[in-house]
């Protein structure tokens, strides 16, 4: 089992900038992408 303090994962995955970007570009990449998918096929 997890303590509370280890389980608050976006602090420990988000820590720096460029975590945070790659992030943001995953969410974003994704919400765009779908529509795409949807349409292409």
């Amino acid at each position: 089992m997890f303590s509370a303090d280890d389980a608050r994962q976006g602090e420990i995955i988000l820590k720096r900038r460029w975590q945070r970007w790659i992030f943001i570009g995953g969410l974003a990449g994704a919400v765009l992408g779908i529509p795409r998918v949807r349409f292409a096929g």
